[in-house]
Parts: C-alpha cells; sequence; structure tokens
C-alpha cells in the first residue's frame, strides 16, 4: 500500500512539473534550464574529480586531460566555424514578409509580433485576433501562402 501512494504522489508531482513547463515563459525556461545542466555537470566534474583523489589516479587523469586538451580546443573552434556559433549579441530581431502577413520574432525575449497584411484580417495585428480568428487566418495561410 505505501507503494501505491508513493507512486501517486510521483505521478501527481511529474503531471503538476510537466504543466509548469508547459505554461513556462520559453526565454526564462532556457535560462532555467541552463543553470540546470550547468550546475549537473559541476557537480558530476566534482564527483569525478573526487573518484579520482580516492582512487590515487588523478596525476594520470591529468596527463590524459592535458594531452587532450588541444584537440578538444580545436574541435570546437571548427564546430564554430563550421556551424555559425550562436550570436551573443542583445536586440537581435527577425522579420518576415509574406502576402498574407509581416512577423517580427525578438530573439532576447522570444516574443512574436505581426501584421496581417491581406485578407479577412487585413490591418489587423496578430496579438489582437482571439483563437477562432488565428484558427482561420491559419488556415488561409495554408491553403493561399507556400
Amino acid at each position: 500500500m505505501p507503494y501505491l501512494i508513493l507512486g501517486v504522489a510521483l505521478l501527481g508531482c511529474l503531471l503538476l512539473s510537466a504543466k509548469m513547463v508547459i505554461n513556462a515563459d520559453p526565454a526564462k525556461l532556457s535560462r532555467v534550464v541552463g543553470w540546470f545542466a550547468a550546475g549537473l555537470g559541476l557537480a558530476g566534474a566534482g564527483a569525478v574529480l573526487i573518484g579520482l583523489i580516492a582512487s590515487d589516479r588523478l596525476g594520470p587523469a591529468l596527463a590524459v586531460a592535458g594531452g587532450l586538451a588541444p584537440l578538444v580546443l580545436r574541435g570546437r573552434t571548427l564546430w564554430r566555424r563550421y556551424h555559425g556559433g550562436a550570436s551573443t549579441a542583445s536586440g537581435k530581431v527577425s522579420e518576415v514578409e509574406t502576402q498574407l502577413l509581416r512577423m517580427k520574432l525578438d530573439h532576447d525575449t522570444g516574443a512574436m509580433s505581426g501584421q496581417v497584411r491581406r485578407g479577412p484580417y487585413a490591418g489587423r495585428r496578430i496579438e489582437d485576433l482571439n483563437q477562432s480568428e488565428l484558427i482561420t487566418l491559419w488556415r488561409q495561410c495554408v491553403a493561399e501562402d507556400e
């Protein structure tokens, strides 16, 4: 019986966590996930370091790490060169314009805004449309716009 109660409690916590993630602001969520990953990485590195010290293998591990460091740094440079690297410049805004829509994306906040250029909602802002109007606009875009 205690296992059943524990299982139901864990399932409830999991569902509550999933709901919080779904409703979270993407910009804040990415920062939280980034900090969590960094903390987890530091904890793992600390555990490995303690294990190496305890087993008296720290010296050979440092020698191997010193030999691999130039390869890792070179690989990181090549990765950034060929994959563009993430830009840390703030204030970037992407704009896309089609026959039906003109949209903007703020890279810092993840906020999108736009205006309808043609159709029954011409001249209206995307943010001002209700859900049924957005669905109608989406169907129009799928039918008429590439």
